[in-house]
């Protein structure tokens, strides 16, 4: 059976693929960047990919949750952090533990 954070767990899969490909990349100066369009291009992708990985998995608490559908993209980071703000106990079932990698 197919766990209802496998979801979940593939999107911070893919945003850590993400994440250590731009690493070796933090070092680069504003020229390197301004100068070579295939870095740009490459951290580019990279940040809007891990950019939508947060989208997605926002929404996935949000469904999982049953919490009330946002409008945009940024409200579905707002309503996640709304309501799991910082040091609060989360409620109901989500327990962000069973996700592998937390």
């Amino acid at each position: 059976m197919k766990s209802e954070f496998s979801g979940i767990e593939r999107r911070l899969e893919k945003l850590s693929e993400c994440l250590t490909k731009l690493e070796p990349l933090k070092t680069k100066s504003f020229d390197d960047f301004e100068q070579d369009p295939y870095l740009r291009d490459i951290v580019e992708r990279n940040l809007e990919v891990a950019a939508q990985c947060c989208i997605d998995i926002a929404n996935r608490v949000i469904s999982i949750e049953d919490l009330e559908k946002p409008e945009d993209y940024c409200a579905a980071g707002s309503r996640v952090r709304l309501n799991y703000p910082c040091g609060a106990e989360p409620n109901s079932s989500w327990n962000p533990y069973m996700i592998r990698g937390i």
